[in-house]
């Protein structure tokens, strides 16, 4: 009896944080919609293989962190939507989780939803984003197979590419044949925004297979930069600005992220999970938000559980003298303060219940 009340008050308790996310931290979200005269939208995906730079790339776009970012597979764990206005023109740009087999799931020990996550992200989408990281040599001479099954499964979604890491590439001649192999040597005529949605001109669609040439035969663009150092990136947000069409926008002009609060905190921590632990840890550790409230003086106090599954792992996360626990904290605590003003954060490190 005892425990089935511990484990009511928990799951009570997990409850009332979450009402109090919403009541202190959403109140941007109960706002009705300020409308520009002549209000413009667009929906874009960016799709590509792990670790190919597309949290990093929308960063850029946006000009501030508002997704994770790591050098490790699949720090975005589902779809994160964060939002660029400019003008009378609103981006919606949808990061999705790296696209991979079940093979590497299972290799990596992460949850189905991860490795079926970016599905899901393309209903709605007005045009997909095809990023691949061309500073790879295997990128360069295939796009993954995952990548093209999900292009052919959505071909009726208009899509471009972007070949990212532009930096690392010392001979920019030589990336022409790695774009003749993308496109299968060709492109379909350029878009434009239409009445309700972007316009481009009927052809009809190959079935290339991606284990003959590695390419997508249906690009209607093929974009170049940098998400590090922001080459080629105002060329990036200027096509996307010109594939806009009339439509009510959905955020207002001040939000540049429209995940819930306690997601966003959630990511940002666990970007530090990645940045200072090793192989599959970061990935098998579960986080549970224990307490989110607004002090007198303004800040943010906020309290998150990371929960182990052995005594081992625990240590692990918290390091000699804890040091590691602390400067993940400290690290996430900076970039919460960027995003929700004033915060203070404890981290509590604890063996998972069960």
């Amino acid at each position: 009896p005892v425990c089935g009340l511990m484990r009511q008050w928990k799951v009570l308790r997990c409850a009332a944080v979450s009402v109090v996310a919403r009541r202190i931290l959403t109140c941007a979200a109960v706002r009705p919609v300020e409308q520009p005269d002549s209000p413009k939208i667009l929906r874009v995906a960016a799709l590509g293989s792990p670790n190919v730079g597309k949290s990093t790339l929308i960063n850029r776009l946006i000009g501030k962190k508002v997704v994770a970012v790591s050098d490790k597979p699949q720090t975005t764990r589902e779809a994160c939507l964060a939002v660029l206005t400019k003008k009378d023109v609103q981006i919606l740009l949808t990061d999705t989780p790296g696209v991979v087999g079940y093979a590497f799931g299972r290799r990596h020990k992460m949850p189905k939803s991860l490795v079926s996550g970016a599905m899901s992200s393309l209903l709605g989408t007005d045009l997909v984003a095809v990023v691949v990281d061309v500073s790879s040599k295997r990128q360069r001479m295939a796009i993954d197979e995952n990548v093209v099954k999900l292009l052919k499964e959505h071909k009726n979604i208009p899509s471009i590419l972007i070949l990212n890491k532009v930096d690392l590439v010392r001979d920019k001649y030589s990336m022409l044949p790695t774009i003749d192999r993308l496109t299968c040597g060709r492109l379909l005529d350029p878009l434009k925004p239409g009445e309700h949605g972007i316009v481009s001109t009927t052809h009809d669609q190959e079935d290339v297979s991606p284990q003959l040439n590695g390419g997508w035969p249906n690009f209607h663009e093929v974009l170049v930069a940098s998400a590090r150092t922001g080459e080629g990136i105002d060329r990036v947000e200027d096509y996307m600005f010109s594939l806009a069409y009339s439509g009510p926008w959905l955020y207002n002009s001040d939000e540049s992220v429209a995940l819930p609060p306690l997601k966003i905190i959630e990511e940002l921590v666990r970007e530090q999970l990645f940045a200072h632990l090793y192989q599959e840890l970061p990935y098998i550790i579960n986080q549970t938000n224990l307490l989110l409230s607004r002090r007198n003086d303004g800040v943010l106090e906020i309290h998150q559980a990371l929960n182990c599954r052995k005594n081992c792992q625990k240590a692990i996360v918290i390091g000699k003298g804890a040091l590691t626990l602390e400067s993940m904290r400290r690290e996430a605590e900076r970039q919460l303060e960027q995003l929700l003003g004033p915060v203070q954060l404890r981290l509590i490190v604890r063996l998972a219940s069960g």
